[in-house]
């Protein structure tokens, strides 16, 4: 953890150094503020464990996608560059899937092999914190269309909330948590509608290394580090005062 920050550190040393710098080359731009809010569609690109029962396999696959909302806030230190905050939050459902088990019991007659038919209702939801260094190409001698891209650092949070109903038995339910380090980077256009206002196209991966927590009510277990891999292609606006 001690090296994660330090890396960070000295990202956030080193684009304020370069912002320092472009600020100095360019006295007549003043510092501006920037606020961009966003939605779209975001997907988890990491590949399906083969160890998941196959019963388990198409739900899943229906909680890899889901709607996101992104926003960020920050200071545009000249027409080239900016420093940004930002937040988003991917959320994925599947509600009522049913799928069937087998698992073995232990009975007075020996081991049993008992299918059972479940169903299960799952609620995701995966948070992003990053600090960002964001760049500003402009496409056109008129300056209305700019590339846009982004580097940034910070924390990647991981829920999961599951109900599942084991019919004819009864309900339990579960939760999973995860945290970790995550790092960021995008690319988009801004297209111009005002002085002020323009219109934010983005396509953004965020990779992340988390230690995931499953348990209930009654325990909780510590699981394997493992990887979290987002992929978010957005729209909205950005306000630039």
């Amino acid at each position: 953890m001690k090296q994660l920050l330090f890396a960070m550190l000295m990202f956030l040393l080193l684009s304020g150094n370069a912002s320092a710098q472009q600020t100095q080359n360019n006295t007549k731009e003043k510092m501006k503020w920037i606020l961009s809010v966003n939605g779209g569609y975001g997907t988890r690109t990491a590949r399906l464990d083969p160890e998941v029962p196959s019963g388990l396999k198409e739900h899943i696959r229906k909680l890899r996608t889901g709607p996101v909302l992104q926003l960020e806030a920050g200071i545009k230190a000249s027409n080239a560059h900016a420093f940004t905050l930002s937040f988003s939050s991917l959320m994925m459902q599947n509600n009522n899937h049913v799928y069937a088990q087998s698992s073995v019991v232990q009975t007075p007659g020996g081991p049993t092999t008992v299918l059972t038919t479940n169903r299960i209702s799952t609620n995701d939801r995966i948070n992003v914190i990053t600090a960002n260094w964001v760049s500003f190409s402009s496409l056109n001698p008129n300056q209305t269309v700019f590339l846009t891209s982004k580097l940034g650092m910070g924390i990647a949070s991981y829920r999961s909330d599951n109900s599942i109903q084991v019919i004819n038995f009864g309900t339990t339910g579960f939760e999973l948590n995860g945290t970790g380090f995550a790092i960021l980077g995008g690319l988009g256009l801004d297209i111009k509608l005002s002085k002020t206002l323009f219109l934010s196209l983005n396509g953004e991966l965020t990779t992340a290394s988390a230690r995931f927590i499953s348990g209930n009510e009654a325990s909780y277990t510590d699981d394997e580090i493992d990887g979290v891999y987002i992929l978010n292609f957005t729209g909205g606006l950005r306000l630039v005062l």
